[in-house]
């Protein structure tokens, strides 16, 4: 039996750790090529249409597949995928339509997908939801003839964009609490009540100034959940002097804002 030498096992794992980020870099820069306007679709009977544009930063042509797939959801807010033929009660499916279900970006351009809010007679006034799976992947034929893929790697990237359709006039309100500043770390509970979810930012503001000095975008506690906690940076500000603010986003109907000085 022939011995390796020490050497040959150094060279052996230089070569495979070599291989090993080559596989990790190319996957990452292509998990980077596209762009979303949003990160979430919400429909209402005030705003019925919702547009958002995929962009293509890479130099390769996405073709893209887009479809409805729906979460379980635990008191945590941990979601769990359901199987893609079960459809809970809450889900969206039949409230809105959405296009181009399929499509091609070339290099540089964009396309925009359609979402609107089908009109019911008799609707109650209820919240359902649902996640837009974008599924994209490469030209295949672009990329072998610039010989930039190995071993027949095809990486597919996946967004998952959470959709909001409430269908009438839906109260909930939020409220802080268990309020904690250890060290230069803000830890609070945000607590939610209601008949819908909630999303928006949490910011921390400087009273003096009012700038803003730290936030956490798309806090979203579910009808699931009765609360969210929530950890930001004082930057080392005194207490005194600290505003805390939870917003939901303007194009909602009916946002909740809440302020509350800590000081």
């Amino acid at each position: 039996m022939k011995k390796v030498t020490s050497k040959r096992w150094n060279a052996y794992i230089v070569r495979f750790l070599l291989t090993i980020f080559t596989l990790s870099t190319l996957i990452s820069s292509y998990s980077h090529a596209l762009g979303l306007s949003t990160f979430r679709i919400y429909l209402d009977n005030d705003q019925r249409t919702k547009n958002f544009i995929v962009y293509n930063k890479d130099e390769y042509t996405q073709h893209c597949k887009q479809f409805l797939r729906h979460y379980e959801i635990n008191v945590d807010g941990e979601l769990k995928a359901l199987p893609l033929d079960v459809v809970p009660d809450i889900a969206a499916n039949a409230w809105i339509r959405f296009s181009p279900r399929h499509f091609s970006v070339a290099p540089g351009t964009s396309q925009t997908v359609k979402f609107q809010l089908k009109r019911r007679a008799k609707t109650i006034a209820a919240e359902y939801r649902a996640h837009l799976s974008l599924e994209c992947s490469y030209d295949q034929d672009e990329v072998k003839l610039n010989n930039d893929i190995q071993y027949g790697l095809q990486p597919t990237l996946r967004h998952n964009i959470p959709i909001v359709v409430r269908t009438g006039k839906l109260e909930a309100s939020i409220q802080f609490d268990h309020l904690n500043i250890s060290g230069e770390t803000l830890s609070v509970d945000i607590l939610r009540s209601g008949e819908r979810s909630v999303s928006g930012k949490l910011e921390l503001i400087d009273s003096r100034s009012n700038q803003v000095i730290s936030k956490q975008q798309h806090v979203n506690i579910y009808q699931e959940m009765e609360f969210k906690n929530v950890k930001l940076s004082t930057n080392g500000i005194d207490q005194a002097h600290l505003i805390l603010k939870f917003s939901e986003k303007d194009e909602l109907t009916g946002p909740v804002v809440v302020e509350q000085k800590l000081g």
